[in-house]
């Protein structure tokens, strides 16, 4: 917790944020994102965005949306 607490004021000092990923997050990573990041950003959810294969980059389909 001590790290932590240091971390936030570095982040504060740079007027930044600081997004925590809890482990229980880790479950529906991508959801949780979305919601933390909308906080911060004009993200709009119905905004239908591809995913790709981080490693060769092929466009996935509808199993891993």
């Amino acid at each position: 917790m001590k790290r932590k607490e240091e971390k936030l004021k570095l982040y504060q000092k740079g007027k930044l944020k600081l997004l925590s990923i809890e482990d229980i997050m880790l479950k529906d990573i991508y959801s949780n994102l979305e919601n933390n990041l909308a906080k911060y950003t004009n993200y709009d959810k119905n905004f239908n965005t591809k995913r790709h294969c981080p490693s060769c980059g092929m466009e996935l389909d509808d199993r891993f949306l």
